[in-house]
């Protein structure tokens, strides 16, 4: 069993689930964490500033010792390298999120700790990607196969039953997302199938992707 991490030090209410990959405090969920985040970034922000001043620095010094024919050079160099930036046409807003930025994902400290450390919430993830598979596709198949034959030997009766005719459906990538999807959105929505853990991975996932980390 993991040792307590005692109570989170920012909110002072709830229990600690996390520390913080920087200066090890206990945190409680990404509430807390994304303020006290910004203060580290701010932090290296402006350390990273202090240590660039030296080399601005130079760099004014060496510029100043070269000739009218480098600098013409140079600026013709960066107006190309300008021109040509914005000249590469960027994706749509409503594209799809290429690799790179669902790598975004992998790197991120508070969410990986999650995902590793909260047994509710892999749990959770676990279910939402199983109902995903092909397996799944087949087990309900063969369910609603046996269900729609043991209808059909009772007999439909007086208002019949056919809404109780659900047919079997193959599986396929798309179909597969799309359940996943909808297991996620009953999670998130409430009723029986609510998980605040679930609520709070989707909105720290999509804060992410969003460009808001």
């Amino acid at each position: 069993m993991a040792p307590s991490l005692g109570i989170c030090k920012f909110c002072e209410k709830e229990q600690a689930k996390y520390k913080c990959p920087n200066c090890a405090a206990p945190y409680c969920g990404l509430v807390c964490y994304k303020p006290h985040k910004a203060k580290h970034d701010e932090e290296k922000e402006s350390q990273s500033t202090t240590a660039d001043v030296p080399s601005a620095a130079a760099a004014t010094e060496q510029s100043s010792n070269t000739g009218d024919s480098q600098v013409l050079d140079t600026s013709m160099d960066i107006s190309t390298t300008s021109a040509a930036t914005t000249s590469v046409p960027q994706p749509p807003s409503g594209a799809p999120k290429s690799t790179s930025d669902l790598d975004a994902l992998l790197v991120n400290v508070p969410l990986v700790h999650a995902m590793q450390n909260n047994q509710n919430l892999k749990a959770r993830l676990l279910d939402i990607y199983n109902c995903t598979q092909k397996a799944a596709f087949e087990a309900e198949n063969a369910r609603l196969v046996a269900q729609n034959a043991q209808f059909t030997r009772r007999g439909r009766g007086r208002g019949g039953r056919r809404n109780f005719f659900r047919q079997p459906q193959d599986w396929t990538v798309e179909r597969g997302m799309n359940r996943g999807l909808r297991k996620i959105q009953a999670m998130r929505k409430g009723g029986k199938d609510e998980n605040v853990d679930i609520e709070e991975w989707s909105r720290a996932v999509l804060s992410i992707l969003e460009g808001d980390s």
